[in-house]
């Protein structure tokens, strides 16, 4: 089966559980965003979870929960979660969010284990933003629950999987025989933003190549090498958490991966022209103008 194919049926299933009101969608409770916990790792963006065979289960730091065939997920950014994979067969899909890219995830395991990705595609899209702003809304109706919340989750839910669907069917994934390595080692960044440890070494031995191969398809496919990559990453991720006053600047050098706020300050104001601190008064300028003029 060619893996669109795999992801637009897997998706298309859902959907119809979903007009049918037979759906199963699973929000865990958001806490200790961003914390690094022993067996558990956090995205820098949501995630999407839809559970074909076997079961999944679910370790967040305020609960666990088990996904089951047939069900889907919200995984909230910055939440740490943990996954074990149960059942002979196990097959899920995993829909991620970057910056004009969707990525699609098979995920397969034995049981017992956490699941890993088995193919990969990204579709680069502009419906990446609206996507993935439906998804944090969810989240954000979740936090507060009011009497027609479920009916504003369920309305939110069919928007964003139609479209996902007609991604799809457009079908311009970027994929090839060598991009599965990009892709699984753009995914593990993703999961280990916040070490300060990740490096080339690591991600090389994760996705079965040597350094230097893996240089060499980031270069070519991503148009930057792996640490290059890996500091734009957190830098992007840096300034989403600067829009959040209540975050002071060390803990948002230590949730990006700096090992110090010094060396964070530092490269942030060489990538963004302006220190942390200046960056956030602009952008908090510019949210109080928004709100003003609305």
């Amino acid at each position: 089966m060619r893996q669109n194919q795999y992801y637009h049926e897997t998706v298309q299933r859902y959907f119809d559980k979903l007009l049918a009101r037979e759906h199963i969608f699973r929000i865990p409770l958001v806490s200790q965003l961003r914390t690094r916990r022993e067996g558990m790792t956090f995205h820098p963006t949501p995630e999407v979870f839809l559970q074909n065979e076997g079961t999944n289960e679910f370790i967040c730091p305020a609960e666990r929960f088990t996904l089951k065939a047939g069900e889907g997920c919200l995984i909230h950014s910055g939440l740490p979660h943990g996954e074990v994979g149960r059942g002979k067969r196990f097959a899920g899909l995993v829909i991620c969010f970057s910056q004009m890219r969707l990525t699609f995830l098979k995920a397969v395991c034995s049981p017992g284990q956490a699941p890993t990705v088995s193919h990969g595609d990204a579709y680069v899209t502009p419906a990446v933003t609206v996507a993935m702003s439906h998804m944090e809304e969810i989240t954000s109706i979740r936090s507060k629950p009011q009497s027609r919340s479920q009916l504003r989750i369920d309305a939110l839910l069919k928007a964003f999987f139609a479209l996902i669907l007609e991604t799809l069917e457009q079908d311009q994934g970027q994929t090839s025989a060598s991009d599965l390595k990009v892709i699984k080692a753009r995914d593990l960044i993703s999961s280990q933003i916040g070490n300060p440890e990740l490096s080339i070494a690591y991600l090389a031995q994760a996705v079965g190549c040597s350094p230097d191969h893996l240089c060499r398809l980031f270069k070519l496919q991503a148009d930057a090498t792996p640490n290059q990559y890996i500091k734009t990453e957190r830098i992007r991720y840096a300034t989403t958490l600067l829009r959040d006053p209540r975050l002071n600047m060390s803990e948002i050098a230590q949730s990006t991966g700096f090992s110090s706020l010094n060396y964070f300050s530092r490269v942030f104001t060489q990538t963004m022209g302006c220190s942390p601190t200046a960056y956030r008064k602009l952008e908090l300028l510019r949210s109080h103008g928004r709100k003003t003029f609305s």
